[in-house]
């Protein structure tokens, strides 16, 4: 039986993962719907669930430009942690 604290240790192995900046969009968001450019502004790395799509997308701090479901966009910028670029 894993330990309570195994998937929080898996979590930060992801998060620690480099990625390319800007990132591209991951698999399921819709490039019919099209997407917009966000700017992370913390410099501690987190994952956020789009509240739309349910899309996971990662951050990784560093003011790095992400590409975002138009659909999830409204959620993320409502935290305060991401500016859009126009």
């Amino acid at each position: 039986m894993p330990c309570c604290g195994q998937g929080r240790s898996d979590l930060r192995r992801a998060m620690a993962a480099p990625s390319p900046t800007p990132q591209a969009p991951p698999d399921n968001v819709s490039r019919n719907r099209g997407t917009v450019t966000l700017v992370y502004l913390s410099s501690a790395p987190m994952a956020a669930r789009g509240s739309a799509t349910g899309t996971l997308y990662r951050f990784d701090g560093g003011r790095g430009r992400h590409y975002v479901d138009q659909r999830d966009a409204s959620g993320l910028l409502r935290t305060g942690l991401f500016r859009r670029l126009a």
